[in-house]
């Protein structure tokens, strides 16, 4: 069977020549003037019934096997399967299912030259791949002189392409054959006698090794598993979620580009309503001139049956139109039309703002059978790829894979309002996508080559939504269609009418009917043709919100008429005539309301400004220190709950504040709280965000000296957290090493090699108190992770100096950059102004009259203690005539002096009051431990704060106790402990000596570890499976304890430059759901030689049963080692109390207070 790629424009039979005409009559097409038919025409592809004969058919010509032949190198298809695993879920790259190898023919350095009898010359290729389950061939040069003609057939010519000639000349000057089944092609020239010495300008640059199928190509669709290459959650269109898209599954289509990278994309329409022959999919996929577009790979049941040998039906060639990154789209043309035997249909589209309720994709997960998706909650914006793509949090029904990419989702309308960028959902991952919105990509890079809306909306109309078109249609449309352009209307509006009926081409204007509930009487009007000759009809006309006039010119209307637009069909080419055409369009004329105005999580740098509004609509806050020198920060996305967060704002500072919404249809409200305007006030920053500014940098590839960027801090603050927001682009993560470098040069890893093959750290955070270690996270990174080591280690540091990020990449071929990062730091709380703190209180001295238990440090019954102050300024401004009073809370207490001065306090400083201090007489009727509370008032002249405090009563005595100990000296790991060798190797955990009885030979820790300890030791193992072992405790029964510390002896030295070993120490017990929690971690850099450690772990241990620690050691291949020993888990209990009780003064009254402002209780 002879089969059609690429329709050679060449070839005219009569037969098809006599078809055409019949249909032409019939439809009415031999009226169309010369121009239309031309248009026509040329977007037909012919589908001739008999090709012209090769001359290797006509011809006594050299056997096949005595022509030239190349023969590819053996191509490793286990390789590249291994290669395409590890690629999964890299969203950067098409899926591939071909390897394109680079050549080099022409007519002159390659091939089989012939002489035929009549002058002309024959030109022959064998071009073989051996096992390829389809060969694409590649001419990046197609521009043969008139005359030639050139075919690619396979060996038995059960499928010959071609003749292509002169008439087939693409734009873009390339010709790409589609996916042809078999190892083996011919190439075939015919050179007619006419053009002797003339060379042909012919190349083929690119053969393509099939090694996964292409549709049907390259199946065996005789075997059980023909198709359904995809997960098994997927959804055949056959199915029943498919039944209400049986027109759009007909616009989705397999491409495969460059002869590899398979994608999805969909046939797309405009406001043209004419067939343009566009396809939509993302700017990743790299379609382009060597594209194959194929039609109709689905299954003709649900969940069974194999598709039609659709071999046929592929189109070879497109040219880009627009392409634009941030939303990865691109929109190609198509050099052909499809035939209109394949059914096609143009996918109508939305690039209104507003989220769909629900949507759905059609796609080609796997390279397999076109699948539906369905997600029911409303679409979002993208977090992963920003606000210029929608994210589908999950699926509820199918999901999307590898070959899913440039897919187009629909909302509820059946309208694209994105094509597919990438994410993370499969079957066995109920996770996100992102899509690139037709809104964003509509004007995308400002220019026609970087934006839809030049090509999409080619008359200028301005629509907002565009509903899909069968191709059938568009050869000619007898049937009349009258629209609104726009979606809605506001009452002060001018609405765009559209009409559809090439009936009436050549027709100088069509009048339509317009009118409203307001405006019964219709107004008549008059549409003129988009261009000469046309079949369609644009025109406007103004709305008023006004008492209705007869023929005024204008459509009286009012909020919430529904306004309707009228045409009589005359004829629509089945036998109807004077068909009434309508279409509808409801009139908003009131703003939103907006309601219920707030401010908070104002700090010293950021607020967020909330409202609500009774109906969708965009958000927008005006604000400024002063009224004419407003800032505005806005969102287009129409919600009714707005949330927008003001960054970079001035600290102690009053700020008003107005906000303003619109809906859909453009109406507009604000409020700025009747004219006073909305405040608020920040604080004092003391969470500064630095920014880099030596960013972009390059990473270097495979190189130890990395890439760094440093942020200088002036503030000689101490810090009390670390943060880092991070933004690095890498083509494989799984390279990189990245490292904080503190101002004292200590360096923390934030990430060790993680994310494998994926790509990009995008607005990541890394965060000591995020939920998910980044050991745990994939690429691409967005969102909040724990870092590898703890940024807590550069808490307590002065944040004064320079912070330097490096980045390592430890592998070859990939590249990438630092893009930029911020250093987020947090400092102790510090007020606006001055302001005062209380802080502490401490005992100067304590008496007892009577004698016993005086000057022991101990408040106790019976005594006078006196006491200081201390508190802190922890405002901005000094702090003068600080005074501190003192009045107890608790009976029994009584003060004898109640106040005292503390001077002046400097910003940022503290200060204790001073000699003579505060002075308490405590009653002998108090009981030790009791606990004896007191208020304070910080007097100043800048303003009084105040505080509490409390104090125990003689000296609670606690009791310790060890529950459990364990210092290995039984030459084993002892009984009830559990060794997990993760390797399965038998190297593991073990007990070691200074004997060396595992005759490891390596060093011994120092003091006090000593004579056994446990030990794993990866040296000891060597270079074979790598090691992740866990030495378990037994499970301990902390029932009776509130206070639990976990110390122990180690030494775990790490090898330099080799992989990074982890050594870890994690604890389970019924608090932590039977889970392991770590609560230490070594990686990186060795710790001290027997380093002693003490953790409290009472959060997960105290009063559990069940409580265990795990020692686990793991990615460590030919490393050194990790030694444990002495290891102790301790506890505290309530115990006694001690107290010298002092007796009562003589007379049984306090003396007077010496500043005579009176007592206390």
């Amino acid at each position: 069977m002879e089969n059609e790629c690429c329709s050679p424009a060449s070839v005219r039979s009569a037969s098809l020549t006599a078809r055409l005409e019949v249909s032409m009559s019939r439809h009415g097409l031999n009226r169309l003037p010369p121009l239309t038919l031309t248009f026509l025409l040329l977007n037909l592809v012919f589908l001739p019934e008999v090709h012209a004969r090769r001359p290797s058919e006509r011809e006594s010509l050299l056997p096949r096997e005595q022509i030239a032949v190349w023969i590819s190198p053996p191509v490793d298809v286990a390789r590249l399967l291994a290669e395409d695993e590890a690629n999964r879920g890299r969203n950067d790259i098409p899926y591939r299912i071909g390897l394109p190898m680079e050549t080099d023919f022409s007519t002159g350095n390659s091939g089989t030259w012939e002489d035929l009898g009549d002058g002309s010359r024959v030109w022959r290729l064998e071009v073989r791949s051996s096992g390829a389950l389809w060969t694409v061939l590649g001419f990046d040069v197609f521009r043969p002189a008139p005359g030639g003609e050139l075919w690619v057939y396979d060996p038995e010519g059960e499928n010959v392409h071609g003749p292509f000639g002169h008439a087939d000349i693409r734009r873009h000057g390339e010709l790409w054959f589609p996916p042809i089944a078999g190892d083996t092609l011919v190439v075939e020239l015919h050179w007619p006698a006419e053009l002797a010495g003339v060379e042909p300008d012919l190349h083929l640059g690119t053969v393509s090794h099939g090694y996964k199928p292409f549709g049907v190509i390259g199946r065996d669709l005789s075997g059980t598993e023909a198709v359904d290459d995809s997960g098994p959650c997927n959804i055949d269109l056959a199915c029943p979620l498919g039944d209400a898209w049986q027109d759009q599954k007909r616009g989705a289509v397999i491409l495969l580009s460059g002869g590899s990278g398979f994608c999805s994309g969909s046939l797309i329409n405009t406001t043209a309503d004419d067939c343009r022959t566009y396809l939509l999919t993302a700017a990743h996929c790299g379609a382009g001139a060597s594209t194959t577009i194929g039609f109709n790979f689905e299954k003709p049941a649900c969940g069974s049956g194999t598709p039609p040998s659709a071999t046929n039906q592929t189109l070879s060639g497109a040219t880009v139109l627009g392409s634009y990154t941030n939303s990865d789209f691109a929109l190609l043309e198509m050099d052909n039309a499809p035939p209109e035997d394949y059914g096609a249909y143009f996918n109508g589209w939305s690039r209104e703002t507003v989220a769909a309720t629900e949507s759905f994709g059609i796609h080609h997960p796997s390279g397999d059978v076109k699948k539906i998706s369905h997600n029911v909650d409303p679409l979002v914006n993208g977090s992963n790829w920003g606000p210029n793509h929608w994210r589908v949090t999950e699926w509820e029904e199918g999901t999307t894979e590898g070959g899913s990419s440039g897919s187009p989702m629909f909302d509820q309308n059946q309208r694209i309002v994105g094509q597919l960028h990438g994410g993370t959902a499969s079957c066995s991952s109920i996770t996100w996508d992102e899509y690139g919105k037709i809104d964003a990509s509509w004007t995308g890079g400002g220019t026609p080559s970087s934006r839809l809306q030049d090509w999409l909306d080619p008359e200028g109309t301005g629509a907002t939504t565009m509903d899909g078109v069968d191709h059938s249609t568009c050869i000619f449309q007898p049937a009349g269609t009258v629209a609104f352009v726009e979606s809605l209307y506001t009452c002060d509006d001018v609405v765009t009418l559209s009409l559809r009926d090439d009936s009436l081409q050549g027709s100088p204007s069509q009048d339509v009917t317009l009118y409203s509930d307001s405006e019964t009487a219709p107004e008549t009007v008059m549409l003129l043709p988009i261009e000469p000759g046309s079949g369609r009809f644009l025109g406007t006309f103004p709305l008023a919100e006004a008492p209705p006039v007869a023929a005024d010119g204008r459509l009286s209307v009012a909020h919430g008429d529904t306004v309707t637009v009228e045409y009589v069909d005359a004829d629509d080419g089945e036998g109807g005539t004077n068909l009434l055409r309508q279409d509808t369009r409801t009139v908003d004329c009131q703003p939103p309301a907006i309601t219920n105005v707030a401010s908070s999580d104002v700090t010293g740098f950021q607020a967020t400004v909330t409202w609500d509004t009774d109906e969708p609509a965009d958000s927008s806050v005006s604000y400024g220190l002063t009224p004419g020198s407003f800032t505005t920060a806005a969102t287009a996305g129409l919600l009714t709950g707005h949330d927008l967060t003001l960054l970079g704002l001035q600290e102690c500072s009053v700020y008003l504040y107005s906000v303003a919404s619109t809906d859909q249809a453009g109406n507009s409200a604000s409020d700025d709280n009747l004219g006073g305007y909305y405040t608020f006030e920040t604080g004092k920053n003391t969470r500064p965000q630095i920014p880099s500014t030596d960013t972009p940098v390059a990473i270097p590839d495979n190189d130890p000296a990395g890439a760094s960027s440093t942020i200088s801090v002036p503030d000689d603050k101490v810090v009390e957290d670390v943060d880092v927001l991070l933004n690095i682009t890498h083509t494989y993560l799984g390279d990189l090493g990245v490292s904080l470098i503190t101002p004292t040069g200590d360096s923390i890893l934030l990430s060790n090699r993680r994310g494998s093959s994926g790509n990009n750290f995008i607005d990541t955070i890394f965060d000591d108190e995020a939920s998910t270690p980044v050991a745990s996270g994939a690429a691409p990174f967005t969102g909040s992770y724990q870092p590898d080591e703890p940024l807590s280690d550069a808490d307590g540091l002065s944040a004064m100096g320079d912070w330097r990020l490096e980045v390592v990449d430890q592998a070859g071929i990939d590249v990438g950059s630092i893009e930029s990062w911020t250093l987020m730091l947090t400092f102790a709380t510090q007020e606006c102004g001055a302001h005062a703190t209380f802080l502490s209180h401490g005992l100067e001295a304590d008496a007892c009259v009577t004698g016993g238990g005086d000057g022991n440090g101990l408040w106790e019954a019976g005594e006078q203690v006196a006491f200081r102050l201390t508190l802190e300024n922890d405002g901005v401004d000094p702090l003068t005539g600080v005074t501190a009073q003192v009045t107890p809370l608790t009976a029994g207490v009584t003060m004898l002096d109640d106040r005292a001065s503390v001077g002046s306090v400097g910003a940022g400083s503290s200060g204790s009051t001073l000699d003579p201090h505060l002075i308490a007489q405590l009653s002998d009727s108090l009981s030790c431990g009791e606990e004896i509370l007191f208020d304070v008032s910080l007097d100043t002249n800048e303003g009084s704060w105040s505080g509490t405090f409390s104090q125990i009563v003689g000296q609670p005595l606690p009791s310790e106790g060890g529950a459990f100990s364990e210092d290995f000296e039984a030459g084993a790991i002892p009984a009830g402990w559990s060794v997990v060798d993760g390797s399965g190797d038998g190297e593991t955990w073990f007990a070691d000596g200074a004997g060396d009885p595992a005759g490891c030979g390596n060093d011994d820790p120092a003091p006090p570890m000593g004579g056994t300890w446990a030990a794993v030791d990866s040296d000891c193992a060597g270079n074979g499976t790598g090691l992740s072992e866990e030495l378990i405790s037994p499970a301990l029964d902390l029932t009776a304890y509130s206070d639990v510390t976990l110390e122990f002896g180690h030494w775990f030295r790490r090898a330099q430059g080799h992989q990074t070993e982890v050594a870890q120490v994690d604890v389970r017990s019924s608090l932590t759901g039977g889970q392991w929690v770590n609560v230490a971690l070594w990686s990186g850099a060795s710790s001290k030689n027997s380093a002693h450690e003490s953790i409290d772990v009472s959060a997960h241990a105290a009063g559990t049963t069940d409580f265990q620690v795990r020692w686990f050691y793991h990615n460590a291949k030919g490393e050194w080692y990790w030694f444990v020993d002495n290891v102790v888990i301790s506890h505290s209990v309530p115990g006694g109390c001690d107290m010298a009780v002092c007796a009562p003064p003589a007379g049984g009254s306090p003396p007077p207070i010496p500043d005579g402002s009176g007592g206390g209780q």
